[in-house]
């Protein structure tokens, strides 16, 4: 609504991290092999392992941003970590594993990839696993759009973004 949009005290931001798996496991990647990992380890989208600037968090608990959040007196401690370098390759991870699978080709999560996919979907041997989620007894662009904004987005995918998807 209009009214809880303007509202800096209403709102959802998840740490980088939460956001891969949460998609991963929302659309079901499945891994060709067990050593078919995401490189978890090693992702630069802000949460690197062994890279947290303090020994107790990746951000401070008290951090605010500039802007509205700090105006209003108010905390957001995971934007501390949404910087722009994190940012980018953030969705360059997510937008390889939905076009291209799992790999390391285009700036994905993978680890192996040598030979590159062209074009979407195509099979190749860098591909470590792939999105298996297919909607399943759902007919209309309605139906599908409501499951997908209840797995992506907790269900608060807008009418503005629903449009332009459709």
């Amino acid at each position: 609504s209009i009214a809880l949009d303007s509202d800096p005290s209403h709102g959802h931001l998840r740490e980088p991290l939460l956001k891969v798996t949460s998609m991963f496991n929302a659309m079901e990647v499945v891994y060709d092999s067990p050593e078919g990992t995401p490189r978890l380890l090693n992702l630069e989208i802000g949460q690197d392992s062994y890279s947290a600037p303090s020994v107790f968090s990746f951000y401070l608990p008290e951090y605010a941003p500039a802007g509205i959040v700090s105006l209003s007196g108010l905390v957001a401690p995971e934007s501390q970590v949404l910087a722009g370098k994190g940012v980018t390759k953030l969705l360059d991870g997510l937008l390889t594993t939905i076009k291209f699978g799992v790999t390391r080709c285009y700036q994905g999560f993978g680890s192996k990839g040598f030979d590159c996919p062209i074009i979407e979907g195509a099979p190749t041997d860098s591909q470590e696993g792939a999105i298996t989620y297919r909607p399943e007894g759902l007919t209309t662009i309605d139906e599908i759009l409501d499951e997908l904004s209840l797995l992506l987005t907790s269900g608060r995918l807008s009418d503005r973004n629903r449009g332009i998807i459709k």
